[in-house]
């Protein structure tokens, strides 16, 4: 069949993508750090909590959400997992636009 005939590449491009998008998304938010900083007055010192948030949670999701994709499906967890994506950039978005405290 067709499907046989394709090229083993395909999945290697998109895995590669994946990573090189993975990456990126760890360096997107570091132009912005000082302007968060001086919006919700973050001394210098506490800057590693701002950064390292997301790589936190990242490094969290990768033992659980393996496990559990096993236990219910790729699609729910991929599902609660933009879910989760989603509600932490609106509520980033929030605490900018209402100046909610940071500590």
């Amino acid at each position: 069949g067709e499907a046989e005939s394709l090229p083993a590449v395909a999945p290697q491009k998109t895995i590669f993508v994946a990573i090189v998008l993975h990456l990126l998304s760890f360096t997107m938010g570091l132009p912005i750090v000082p302007a968060l900083r001086q919006h919700f007055d973050i001394a210098v010192s506490q800057t590693g909590l701002i950064t390292s948030a997301f790589p936190l949670g990242m490094f969290a999701s990768v033992f659980v959400l393996p496990a559990l994709s096993d236990r219910v499906g790729r699609k729910p967890v991929l599902v609660l997992s933009y879910c989760g994506v989603g509600t932490g950039f609106m509520l980033q978005a929030l605490a900018v636009s209402f100046s909610w405290p940071f500590r």
